[in-house]
């Protein structure tokens, strides 16, 4: 998994938001989801 702001690899596991894996980027320090919604709707 990259991530979805600077492609890089090292990407972690970061806890649960609404039921859903959150990982955490270790370069930039952004949060985001594995497979997040289209159009920002559950």
């Amino acid at each position: 998994m990259d991530c979805p702001d600077c492609q890089s690899h090292k990407v972690v596991k970061n806890g649960h938001r609404q039921g859903k894996q959150s990982y955490l980027c270790r370069d930039c320090g952004r949060q985001f989801r594995s497979n997040p919604c289209p159009n920002g709707y559950r």
